[in-house]
């Protein structure tokens, strides 16, 4: 009897995978996916300038992804106003904060931080939630012991709340900081402890994002006034509003000032709405404190013109490019108390006057004043997608203030559709069936239907 081998037949079967459209976390894209083993994974990106918490990875498992485990954080201390020793909040010091450290470059780039100033401190403007802080000294330091991290909404430092305790930093080295629970507040604080010789403080970074699974509410960051264009250490963010502050290009009539403005894609200084008002008071204070130390009388220009015998905000010289978010007030009672003892007669543009003590003049149009310059948010991060959802042309980091997405759901889910609308450099995702206007200086995302 012949007894032969016999060899099974194995049959490879092409498993089709079946994933919805991936959720995406705000201000990121897919960059790549593949299938392997029959499972489908992608891989993210955030845009330049942010930080990346997490992980960039995700995978399709069961027909389901995963939750995203990626925050793409921004930091909100670039360009803050700081603080050392005794001295009040300013920005005339911002080397801890402008984003430019390089250890190659001289410990006189730095913050010298003395035993008897051993505080520092930034003022974020509003309350962020902080994930992580970044600290980096010079190598020509001395030892850094004993360091308080403190984060809160009291500029006395020592009311808020510990952070995190550093027992000792190297000279030259970086010090990672995440509080042990993520910790809001607008003022963080850095005291150091006996000092033996000076510390060259060079970069202070504070991080913050919000998680997938929580609805953004995180105020616009710096990076709302540029999106992903160059920044300009000149513009501040105030509130949500963006700000330019033009003391250093002399005197212009109206006409150069607005110019100056439009070229930034924002408009003349305004109050027309109330959340105006925060940029408003900064600009006049800035600009009372220059003339001041300048010895020099100033007319500051604004929005406000005459219009056919009535004056408006956003008149017919008007240098927005893009209507007010509220049209409300626009035309101002000539009895208001902002405007100056005796005022307003003369000329059809309005300035604000340093000797009335920043209260409005009316003159003419062709004297010379100085420009500063105000904002929304210019930009919105891209907003956050949830799965089983497709957004048509979301292929950017960031958006033009205004920028009008739409949505709509896979095939075989839900068959509703809704649009995506920036507003003021939040981001935006409109409820299945319509959409929804974001609010002022915020993130609103839309929840499942």
């Amino acid at each position: 009897m012949r007894v032969e081998n016999v060899f099974p037949f194995f049959f490879i079967v092409q498993v089709a995978v079946s994933c919805p459209s991936p959720p995406i976390p705000e201000g990121a894209l897919v960059q790549s996916s593949s299938v392997e083993n029959g499972m489908k994974s992608l891989k993210y990106s955030c845009s330049m300038g942010t930080k990346v918490f997490g992980s960039l990875e995700n995978h399709c498992k069961n027909d389901t992804w995963e939750e995203p485990d990626l925050i793409c954080g921004r930091n909100v201390a670039l360009y803050k106003e700081t603080a050392l020793g005794s001295r009040n909040f300013s920005s005339e010091t911002m080397l801890v904060v402008d984003g430019a450290f390089n250890p190659d470059k001289s410990k006189y780039f730095c913050e010298k931080i003395l035993y008897n100033q051993q505080n520092w401190a930034v003022d974020l403007g509003q309350a962020y939630p902080v994930l992580q802080m970044n600290i980096f000294t010079h190598k020509d330091s001395g030892l850094s012991k004993f360091i308080e991290v403190r984060i809160g909404n009291q500029s006395d430092s020592s009311s808020n709340q510990m952070c995190w305790f550093i027992q000792s930093m190297e000279p030259g080295g970086e010090s990672r900081v995440q509080c042990s629970d993520t910790t809001v507040g607008r003022y963080v604080s850095l005291k150091f402890g006996n000092l033996q010789s000076p510390v060259y403080l060079c970069e202070v970074e504070v991080w913050t994002g919000s998680p997938f699974n929580k609805i953004s509410d995180t105020a616009p960051s710096l990076h709302s006034c540029f999106g992903d264009q160059s920044m300009d250490r000149r513009i501040r963010m105030v509130g949500s509003s963006c700000v330019y502050v033009g003391t250093e290009m002399g005197k212009m009539n109206f006409k150069q000032a607005k110019s100056v403005c439009r070229s930034k894609g924002m408009s003349l200084v305004h109050l027309n709405t109330d959340s105006d008002l925060e940029a408003y008071e900064y600009i006049k204070n800035e600009m009372s404190k220059y003339s001041r130390e300048q010895r020099m009388k100033l007319y500051v220009w604004t929005e406000l013109n005459r219009v056919e015998g009535e004056w408006r905000w956003f008149g017919a010289n008007s240098t927005m490019q893009r209507q007010p978010r509220h049209l409300t007030n626009l035309i101002v009672n000539e009895g208001s108390s902002y405007w100056g003892v005796g005022e307003p007669k003369g000329g059809d543009c309005m300035v604000l006057d340093s000797s009335m003590r920043m209260s409005w003049n009316a003159i003419g149009c062709m004297i010379s004043g100085v420009v500063a310059c105000q904002s929304p948010a210019l930009y919105c991060t891209a907003p956050r997608v949830l799965q089983g959802r497709r957004f048509e042309g979301r292929n950017e980091e960031w958006y033009p203030h205004g920028t009008k997405l739409n949505y709509f759901c896979d095939t075989g889910k839900e068959s509703a559709a809704g649009s995506f609308q920036g507003q003021d450099g939040g981001s935006v995702q409109g409820q299945d069936g319509g959409s929804v206007q974001g609010q002022d200086g915020g993130s609103v995302q839309g929840q499942d239907g």
